[in-house]
């Protein structure tokens, strides 16, 4: 691990900055706060001088940079011309909403850009902000790979905004991240809906969205069906409260990707009802080209009858290969887990994992393993529970 003083940091942008045929450059200075604006300025206009740079790997985690030195990075990188693959990591940096807008601005410039991961967590910025960064991206019009991970949880006043609009916008006009194939975005404290819009991402194939502290009543996510070739699909949301409304509206938008092979939905301590898990079971079942699930249900509390609701799925699971269910702390009893094995041992995957930890299985556990085995083309198999 490297301390660097702020002068250290300007000296080091200088010296780089001399290098004008680099193409590949990679900086970790984790200074627990002495990189101010000053030092950060310093790296930008020495990044600035390698107009050849076609990989950039910036982590600068823990300074103080602030919003003058995250536009001063932004200045020097958009100079980059030729630049490729590009990842920064400015988290707590004390960077605000002027900041990112002066890094979106220039971030765009980069019009060469392929592979992007920016790491903005731990700062002042909110869900307006992020949309201008998402809208400013959309401007790189051969992008493919795009990662965006932002924290708001340690803003109160970002939190508490309820009059400020939340929405999350990947681009305002139509027709935007046209080449983008990958697209990961993880959202801490989000307040509002994430939504893809008319048009947008048609080439995507890959999407993961993490959404932590979920608090808005309405939709998660709004636009699925813009993403026609989509593939593969994982959606995270942890600690939030699910009205029936919302649940459907959630499994309409997963509905729309009916080219769906790989689906990873991780609803772990949202509350979800036995009903609500039938809901979920009942539209999944109408994804004909699923191949591989995996269904994390971690403590909602839903006991026996919610395991029970999972039966309409597995009961048209025919084609699916590879089947990863979790339902650990359920208060699930040994009666309802057996019945589980019974239906699960009528299905034909090849891969299973089922985990029952942390429920009062106890010494049905073994039957249970029995049971799993019958599964007549299992290859691999992963039986978790307390025994």
């Amino acid at each position: 691990m490297n301390y660097v003083s702020e002068k250290g940091a300007s000296d080091l942008g200088a010296g780089i900055g001399n290098c004008k045929n680099l193409i590949n450059l990679s900086i970790t200075v984790f200074s627990k706060f002495k990189i101010g604006e000053e030092g950060a300025c310093g790296l930008g206009s020495g990044i600035g001088n390698c107009i050849n740079l076609e990989k950039v790997f910036l982590y600068l985690c823990y300074n103080k940079i602030g919003d003058r030195g995250a536009a001063g990075l932004g200045v020097g990188i958009g100079r980059c011309k030729n630049l490729k693959i590009l990842e920064i990591n400015l988290q707590s940096n004390d960077i605000g909403a002027k900041g990112s807008f002066e890094l979106g601005i220039q971030l765009k410039n980069c019009f060469n850009l392929h592979n992007l991961i920016l790491n903005l967590s731990n700062n002042k910025i909110g869900a307006r902000d992020n949309s201008f960064m998402l809208n400013q991206l959309s401007k790189c019009q051969i992008l493919e790979s795009l990662k965006l991970d932002n924290d708001f949880s340690n803003n109160a006043q970002l939190i508490n905004d309820s009059n400020s609009n939340q929405t999350i916008s990947l681009c305002k006009e139509q027709m935007g991240f046209q080449k983008l194939k990958i697209l990961n975005l993880r959202f801490y404290q989000c307040l509002g809906v994430v939504d893809i819009g008319q048009n947008n991402c048609t080439n995507l194939q890959n999407f993961e969205l993490y959404l932590f502290y979920v608090q808005q009543e309405n939709d998660v996510i709004r636009g699925l069906k813009s993403c026609s070739n989509l593939s593969s699909l994982s959606i995270t949301l942890n600690s939030s409260t699910f009205t029936d409304d919302r649940i459907n509206s959630f499994c309409q938008e997963i509905l729309n990707c009916d080219k769906l092979n790989n689906l990873q939905l991780n609803l772990n301590q949202i509350g979800l009802t036995a009903q609500q898990v039938f809901n979920i079971s009942n539209s999944l079942r109408n994804l004909n080209n699923l191949r591989t699930l995996s269904l994390s249900l971690k403590g909602n509390k839903f006991g026996d009858q919610g395991v029970l609701s999972l039966f309409p799925l597995l009961e048209c699971s025919s084609k699916i290969l590879s089947l990863s269910i979790f339902l650990n702390e359920n208060s699930i009893n040994q009666q309802a887990a057996l019945e589980l094995g019974i239906q699960l041992s009528k299905c034909q995957f090849k891969i299973l994992k089922l985990d029952v930890s942390g429920n009062t299985i106890l010494e049905g556990y073994y039957t249970l393993k029995r049971k799993l085995y019958k599964v007549l083309k299992l290859i691999k198999m992963s039986l978790l529970a307390d025994y």
